[in-house]
């Protein structure tokens, strides 16, 4: 049997996906036509009932579902960090409206706009991907999004989402 000899105190606060409080939500489920990371923006695949992860500008915003949820029942290990927790099949529930921490490529701070990542670019490459700037045009605007917290580069930060 292990016993414990640490304690930290200065447990993580959250990962990418989880629901940042208890409040109003409004959450969908499609399959996931692509493998997803939890914390990642998903758009409308090519069947009604798929997900996937945007691509060119028009899926962020003429397609837009929302959030991939972490799920704590697909993630090996708290926290989770790493791998795609929704392999390529499977259900996805997406975050359409509510409150979520999201991994930010660049800094940012309250009322700051959302920004997707559709195509690699010099800040950063995972699709879905959050952050405030276009990055030289490979990152779109998220229109029903905004920061609530403050977070550095690669940091933890809730969004507030109201998509339609």
């Amino acid at each position: 049997m292990a016993i414990q000899t640490t304690v930290s105190n200065d447990p993580t606060i959250a990962v990418e996906g989880m629901f940042a409080e208890g409040g109003p939500r409004d959450i969908v489920s499609k399959k996931a036509a692509v493998a997803i990371n939890n914390g990642r923006f998903v758009v409308q695949g090519t069947a009604d009932d798929q997900c996937k992860l945007p691509t060119v500008t028009g899926d962020v915003t003429g397609k837009p579902l929302g959030l991939a949820v972490y799920d704590a029942s697909l993630t090996p290990a708290w926290p989770a960090s790493t791998g795609e927790p929704y392999p390529i099949g499977s259900g996805v529930s997406i975050l359409r409206k509510g409150r979520a921490w999201v991994k930010v490529e660049e800094a940012v701070a309250p009322f700051d706009p959302v920004f997707v990542r559709f195509a690699a670019g010099g800040g950063g490459t995972a699709l879905g991907a959050f952050r405030k700037s276009a990055d030289t045009a490979t990152a779109v605007q998220l229109p029903g999004a905004v920061y609530l917290t403050t977070a550095l580069a690669n940091g933890l930060a809730v969004v507030e989402f109201n998509l339609p």
